[in-house]
């Protein structure tokens, strides 16, 4: 029992039950011992009643072990599974005392199971009864030992094995006794007493079993951190002469893990080996400036109550020249209001910290967003480091630590996904649920749907209902009630351009940044306030996909009155009635009955004028895109579609885009991506305010001349894996305003007469191509000049698909150039690897042949976070990276490279994957 009294916490009601019922048999035999008083230990009757009680309570005591056996269940010991990344707390000659009496213990275990053993040798075997006797308990004794080395000793659970250790011990010396005074008797005697040694042995099996207490780990909440600590580690150890990593906040809503990532902050030992002083303040919810002053002097300064004596402006004064004097860290974990964090501005003043010291906050969303409204001026503010929602890959990683499925179970696994899935990325939700889920020996299919339903209601969903109130606006406004909720995934690509299409994103008069950054921008805000949660990244850091958690969207349409219930199809509006979103499911689904009429009927859209609509349709085969596509020509026919700004068509199978697109004189994005459709009409051109094509994922060959008259075009992504050409280029028409050329495929005709040299604006340019040396030389000199490059991805291909010679000039001018792709055998490596820009932050080189001489080059690129060398793209033989190269990479790629022998990175903050 002393060792279940250490556990924290016992897990379930049925443990807390068996505890309670074991305490209450313990302290009546206690009762019953104390009342056996020495002046009355003679006494008969006193001793045969203790007699009775305590033959009473040994069966009470079995009843017990016999429920404990049959409820199966096992007292468990959490630990952290960080625990070898940092060390115990315990001193070290703690740690040795304690191995040493448990290998101690250990031996002793066993020497007393060797001397039955050997007792039992040395009997003569005189009868098959004795024989018979002696084999058994032979059996059980082995049977002994294993279950000692299955269940090891820990600290946790040392009592017990002493207490049955001790018991056991005594077994040899009675059985060596008896030997001596029944060595004369009948074998009768022998197998009696052995026996009730076999009986005495199972019972203590049976103690050892009930009374073990399994060490489960925590599971690692830092899954998702790890860039995090990363970035805080270099922020807070840096010198600088400016003050703006003075004083850092980590932000995010309630169960994000602002105090975990604190935690491993403050532990981290570049930080431990960094500052001479260390400090950390739980804070209560009503804190004063003298109040966190006393706080901090007391854990830092051994003689503060003599400071305090001589009052509040003497030891504010103390504080101010300990930070100066000495490189302090303080940390402020969970700081909930404005008022503490003014208060820790007037007790801990930046000008105060001239020698490295720093403070580091834990902070929720709502009292940093107080903070920043009151304070007008940027000196004032705290630098606030927002932590994001988990991706759903960490999501699912940090809840399969806590609960084990079996990877045969694929349908369990898909389902289970579902679950987490919804948890929105929180890891507090997360937990909760792994808790809950890993009391189950058997997860069931039933029990992880009754956890679905449970998992956004009740406190799980308190977060979300803070988090929806702070941001209601932004929720209203960002359209994601258009979207499908559950699991899918939303391209950010889709999001930005509803954003900009609809004008939602507003440049300054000095701006600038394009509409599309300043979206993105915005997203990352949206991330940011834990409102979207991230579901894939691209290489170079990007947002890929997100997705509006499912507890924030079910808590929008509640709000809006609309069930969230799932159905074939549906139709979802914005709150202002003009973008309408379209869902079907599956096959039943019929686009007629959405609207109660037929697409053959002239009131299509109800009388409405919308200016935006999307499709989601997973439905297979031609009636989807037939349907759709007659849907469109009578709209358009009837004028419904006359305000029309958006079309968003993508993954709707082959859908038929009827000629009269070309009224859709407002039209600024047409999005028909994965729809594998073969040919688009030569009325595309018409579209004089298109801002957006997307045809990528398409099987279209030709581009129609018409294309060219689309003046406002600004992004075009086009299939490079159909080879698209591109049709002679009318010389007075021209599309200056491009930024974005993605899938376009060049050859030698195409070059000459597409004149790419005019589009200087672009600024993110995917194009592969098959050309002859002068050929590849003018397209070198064109890229030399497009400076507005942020993405530049080339590719050297011959008939086969196979690399051909890549020939690049002068990147160096490409300033803000940030992420470069490359495939082909690059000419003169060495130079173009010695000129690349310093704005790089991502690289991938396949087949380019660089050699070894250039690595150290690519180390000397300070913003590098990512580089990937695959298929062919080194030819040495080594690569050597010191801790003072690539500074800030994080990521580095290896794959495919048969002449690589030798790999020697000294950067513990990088992560290497590779074959």
């Amino acid at each position: 029992m002393k060792d279940i009294e250490q556990l924290k916490e016992l897990e379930t009601n049925m443990e807390k039950f068996w505890v309670k019922a074991a305490k209450k048999t313990i302290d009546k035999a206690k009762d019953a011992i104390a009342t056996i008083s020495k002046p009355t230990r003679a006494n008969r009757k006193s001793w045969q009643k203790l007699k009775k009680d305590m033959t009473h309570f040994d069966a009470r005591i079995s009843k017990l072990l016999e429920s404990k056996e049959k409820s199966d269940f096992k007292f468990i010991r959490r630990e952290s599974s960080k625990s070898a990344a940092h060390p115990s707390d315990q001193p070290e000659e703690y740690t040795f005392h304690h191995e040493y009496q448990q290998i101690t213990g250990d031996m002793d275990f066993l020497s007393a199971l060797n001397n039955i053993q050997n007792w039992l040798n040395q009997l003569p075997e005189t009868s098959g009864k004795l024989s018979s006797a002696v084999s058994s308990l032979r059996k059980e004794l082995e049977s002994t030992q294993q279950l000692f080395k299955d269940t090891k000793t820990t600290e946790h659970a040392s009592n017990a094995r002493h207490a049955c250790l001790e018991q056991l011990k005594k077994l040899a010396p009675e059985a060596e006794q008896y030997s001596k005074t029944h060595m004369e008797d009948s074998e009768q005697c022998p197998s009696d007493f052995i026996k009730q040694l076999e009986t005495t042995i199972i019972t203590l099996q049976r103690r050892m079993k009930v009374y073990s207490i399994e060490v489960k780990k925590e599971c690692c909440s830092v899954i998702g951190l790890e860039e995090d600590i990363h970035e805080l580690v270099r922020r807070l150890t840096t010198n600088s002469e400016s003050e703006q990593n003075s004083v850092i906040s980590i932000l995010g809503m309630k169960g994000i893990g602002k105090t975990t990532l604190a935690k491993e902050v403050y532990r981290h030992k570049t930080i431990t080996n960094h500052f001479e002083v260390h400090c950390w303040v739980s804070v209560p919810a009503r804190s004063n400036e003298i109040d966190l002053v006393n706080t901090v002097g007391s854990k830092v300064l051994p003689d503060w109550n003599q400071v305090k004596q001589r009052g509040k402006e003497y030891c504010t004064k103390t504080m101010w020249k300990l930070l100066k004097e000495k490189r302090c860290l303080l940390v402020f974990d969970n700081v909930l209001s404005r008022e503490t964090l003014d208060a820790l501005q007037i007790a801990f003043p930046v000008a105060e910290m001239t020698n490295g010291s720093r403070i580091l906050l834990t902070t929720g969303i709502k009292a940093f967003a107080d903070y920043s409204n009151a304070h007008d001026d940027p000196n004032n503010c705290i630098q606030c480091y927002p932590l994001r929602l988990r991706t759903q890959e960490e999501s699912w990683e940090f809840f399969t630590q806590m609960v084990h499925i079996s990877s045969s179970k694929k349908e369990l696994i898909a389902n289970a996904k579902k679950v987490v899935g919804k948890t929105g990325g929180l890891p507090l939700v997360i937990f909760r649920l792994g808790y809950l889920l890993a009391r189950n020996t058997l997860l069931t299919p039933a029990e992880l749907s009754r956890s679905r339903e449970r998992i956004s209601y009740g406190r799980n969903q308190s977060p979300w209902l803070d988090t929806k109130e702070m941001n209601k606006e932004e929720l209203q406004k960002g359209y994601f009630e258009l979207f499908p909720g559950g699991d899918f995934e939303i391209p950010a690509r889709r999001l930005v351009a509803l954003w900009v299409a609809k004008e939602l994103v507003k440049l300054k008069e000095d701006e600038k940044r394009t509409q599309e950054e300043v979206a993105y921008e915005y997203l990352s805000k949206l991330v940011d306030r834990n409102m979207i949660q991230v579901v894939q990244r691209k290489p170079n850091g990007d947002i890929k996909t997100c997705c509006l958690p499912s507890a924030l969207r079910e808590l929008l349409l509640r709000d809006k009155g609309t069930n969230s219930t799932t159905r074939s199809w549906s139709q979802s509006t914005s709150s202002d009635q003009q973008h309408v979103a379209y869902h079907f499911d599956d096959n039943d689904a019929s686009f007629s009955r959405i609207n109660g009429l037929t697409t053959n009927s002239a009131n299509v859209m109800h009388g409405s004028y919308p200016r935006s609509i999307l499709f989601f349709d997973t439905r297979e085969g031609n009636k989807p895109g037939e349907e759709i596509g007659e849907f469109l020509r009578r709209g358009i026919a009837c004028g419904f579609f006359a305000k029309l700004e958006v079309l968003d068509l993508e993954r709707v199978f082959k859908p038929k885009v009827p000629k009269t697109i070309g009224k859709l004189k407002k039209l600024k994005y047409l999005g028909l991506r994965w729809t594998y459709i073969e040919t688009i009409p030569e009325t595309i051109g018409k579209l004089e305010n298109l801002e957006t094509l997307d045809l990528k994922h398409t099987e279209v060959r030709t581009l129609p001349s018409s294309i060219w008259k689309l003046k406002n075009l600004r992004h075009l992504y086009l299939n490079q894996n159909c080879l698209i050409k591109f049709p002679h280029l009318p010389s007075a028409i021209f599309m200056k305003n491009l930024q974005t050329l993605s899938g376009v495929f060049m050859d030698k005709a195409n070059l000459v007469n597409y004149r790419p040299d005019k589009l200087v604006v672009l600024r993110k340019l995917v194009l592969a191509f098959q050309l002859g040396v002068p050929e590849r030389k003018l397209l070198a000199e064109w890229i030399e000049k497009l400076t507005h490059l942020q993405s530049l991805t080339l590719t050297s291909i011959d008939e086969k698909g196979a690399p051909q010679p890549l020939k690049l000039k002068h990147l160096s001018k490409l300033e803000q150039l940030s992420s470069l792709h490359l495939l082909g055998r690059l000419e003169k490596s060495d130079r173009v690897i010695n000129e690349l820009p310093k704005s790089l932050t991502h690289i991938t080189f396949s087949a380019t042949e660089i050699k070894e001489v250039s690595m150290p080059m690519l180390g000397k690129l300070p913003k590098l976070k990512s580089l990937s060398l695959i298929y062919g793209s080194y030819q040495g033989t080594a690569i050597t990276c010191s801790k003072d190269d690539f500074p800030q990479l994080f990521v580095l790629k290896l794959w495919n490279l048969n002449s690589l022998g030798k790999l020697d990175v000294e950067k513990e903050q990088c992560e290497i994957s590779g074959s």
